[in-house]
């Protein structure tokens, strides 16, 4: 009994180190987010979380915000502020769903966008209503090697 008992500690021992690494904390429209409804919430391979939001692409890295919000006259921006759903892709790159106008790649040299909608080509989207974001590593990437 006395053995079982030590395994089960043993065994239980990693998941209980590994839950007191976690701390959590508020966010709020104090701190800068852009908005309060936030559809969407994944954590980058650099340890930024991104927030999928009405009003913009929230990028946190632990203490401040970078909004990328839809600008009308620049066509590097996101191509719409109503996000709603992200992934980030087994290459670490972030992709973005709108309600509205598509899917976008986020291309961090610059920090701007690459748009994929409804409207380009026979290969591209069959929508721009993105309902939600899955990796399939079986096939290639609309991003290209990018």
């Amino acid at each position: 009994m006395r053995k079982k008992l030590i395994a089960l500690l043993l065994l239980m021992f990693p998941v209980l180190l590994q839950a007191q690494s976690y701390k959590a904390v508020s966010i709020s429209l104090a701190e800068g987010l852009s908005q309060s409804s936030v559809y969407d919430i994944i954590q980058d391979n650099k340890g930024f979380t991104w927030m999928a939001t009405q009003d913009g692409l929230n990028k946190y890295d632990g203490s401040s915000f970078q909004v990328y919000r839809d600008e009308p006259f620049d066509t590097n921006s996101i191509s719409s502020n109503n996000t709603e759903n992200l992934l980030c892709d087994s290459k670490g790159r972030i992709w973005a769903g709108t309600a509205n106008h598509g899917l976008n790649l986020y291309l961090p040299e610059k920090g701007d966008f690459k748009h994929f909608s409804a409207n380009e080509n026979s290969d591209a989207l069959a929508s721009n209503i993105v309902t939600a974001l899955h990796e399939d590593t079986g096939r290639k990437h609309l991003g290209g090697n990018r």
